[in-house]
């Protein structure tokens, strides 16, 4: 079992980044040393690698390719309406144009003096707010795209306005911009992060783009080789991409052609943000591409739903569970952190960065919870991993494999929840033993369920018997009349 892994932290454009800079930019005095929190909450914690995503819509860094922050901040009228993004971009604009920061270089420097190695994330298709009439996140660019055609379509719903990157105008973007940003900053990597969104095809035309995004990934790989002999030293490129090869492969990423080429030395499957995916093949990642990293993605939320993280057990369940893959990395998305919210506030995320870099023997002592989620990323075309709700009916067993890697002989509890008050209805195998001694919980405020209490949900819950000997817990559930749904399945060790 590996006892060293690299942890990932992504931290969001705007959402831990905009409200720690508006409160350093408030200071008359500003030095750089105020905006080293911003880092320095990492080290100690496990992080060995900082994510700086300064691209979705917009560049929250200077550019001349896109629209940037100063665009942004002093733009006063954005698709024929009136707008003022001020306090969205206060503090980036006040740091470099006032006081002659740039918070990016000095993260960056910062990083390399406390041993965590930088990034550059960039979101390759990002399509927020595609309703608005004018957006804080948008540049220029997106307007030109509308109206020249150059966006996936309205057949893609909430992602129609993508960037569709078979045109060269769009492609020639987006290289322009990276070469442009790595001219800038002297990071360790690069990272395209293509789950936001993945979406950069008008893929159900039927035509096979995986040529023209190879061919893009080569450009890419080419000024990042260029740069690397300018820095003097290597610059990795890594992919945030969906859950397994096939399903990349349906979008128009081809990864057995990047890997082939040499053309990248990382990719991190992960789920795109409503779920943490609870049983992505990352074994099959590791056996397929021996020769580059994979980094086991873990998403914040247990159902979008509802809207709140899910539990520390359930976190710490699913790093557990991954860990177990003998991934290279654990890859944290959504669990940014600013510093100005005080160290009791970070304390819990710090705790999972620790958790996913100790070994495993650590991690297990602690109170552990195996929620089984759901796929949220997969082409139309195709049928997502979901394992609720199902209905079975009187005579079916339906098979509910509890991806959990191997675990301590420890007491354990299985939660169950089928809608309507039908425990006697169903017989239930646990790694084969029947289970008994169900006991309805009421009055349960589980948060993470909150949304399928209101669809007449029951949860109900017995002590099993782990199989420590396997990385997944077998629950059989067996309708014994009429027909059953079921809608959830937790593992909880104590």
């Amino acid at each position: 079992m590996r006892d060293s892994r690299r942890i990932f932290v992504n931290i969001d454009i705007n959402s831990a980044t905009t409200p720690f800079l508006n409160k350093v930019a408030e200071s008359e005095d500003v030095k750089k040393e105020d905006l080293y929190p911003f880092v320095d909450i990492y080290s100690g914690h496990g992080v060995t690698d900082l994510l700086f995503n300064v691209f979705c819509q917009f560049s929250t860094t200077d550019s001349k390719v896109f629209t940037d922050y100063r665009g942004k901040f002093e733009q006063k009228v954005e698709n024929g309406v009136e707008v003022n993004y001020h306090d969205q971009f206060v503090g980036v604009y006040r740091l470099n144009v006032k006081h002659g920061i740039d918070p990016f270089r000095v993260w960056i420097e910062r990083c390399a003096e406390k041993g965590i190695k930088s990034w550059l994330s960039v979101r390759m298709n990002d399509c927020h707010c595609p309703d608005e009439t004018a957006c804080f996140l948008r540049s220029d660019f997106f307007y030109e795209a509308r109206e020249k055609g150059w966006c996936v379509g309205n057949k893609y719903g909430y992602y129609r306005y993508c960037f569709d990157y078979s045109y060269d105008e769009v492609r020639r973007k987006m290289l322009d911009y990276i070469d442009e940003q790595l001219g800038m900053y002297d990071v360790d990597g690069l990272e395209l992060d293509f789950q936001r969104e993945i979406i950069c095809f008008d893929y159900l035309s039927g035509k096979d783009y995986t040529a023209i995004m190879t061919d893009f990934i080569r450009e890419v790989k080419k000024i990042v080789t260029r740069h690397e002999a300018s820095r003097g030293h290597k610059i990795e490129i890594c992919l945030r991409l969906c859950r397994s090869v096939e399903d990349n492969l349906g979008f128009g990423f081809d990864v057995q052609a990047y890997y082939d080429e040499k053309l990248v030395d990382s990719v991190s499957p992960v789920a795109r943000w409503s779920t943490h995916d609870s049983d992505m093949p990352i074994k099959e990642w590791l056996e397929r591409f021996p020769d580059i990293e994979i980094y086991a993605g873990i998403e914040a939320l247990i159902n979008d739903k509802i809207g709140v993280p899910a539990s520390s057990p359930a976190k710490r369940g699913f790093v557990t569970s991954y860990v177990s893959d003998e991934p290279d990395g654990i890859y944290y998305y959504n669990y940014y952190l600013n510093p100005h919210n005080g160290e009791e506030s970070c304390a819990p995320s710090l705790n999972f960065f620790e958790e996913g870099a100790a070994p495993i023997e650590e991690t297990i002592k602690k109170p552990l919870s195996f929620v089984v989620t759901y796929q949220d990323t997969c082409p139309i075309f195709d049928t997502p991993w979901r394992p609720f709700p199902k209905m079975i009916a009187k005579g079916e067993i339906y098979d509910v494999p509890v991806k959990t890697g191997r675990l301590p002989d420890r007491a354990a509890t299985l939660i169950f929840g089928i809608v309507g008050d039908r425990i006697d209805d169903v017989e239930l195998t646990f790694n084969g033993k029947k289970v008994s001694g169900f006991v309805k919980i009421e009055g349960c405020d589980r948060a993470l369920m909150s949304d399928n209490f209101k669809s007449g949900v029951v949860l109900y819950e017995a002590p099993v018997s782990l199989d420590l000997d396997s990385f997944y817990q077998e629950l059989k559930v067996k309708c014994l009349k009429g027909s059953v749904i079921m809608r959830y399945a937790e593992v909880v060790v104590l």
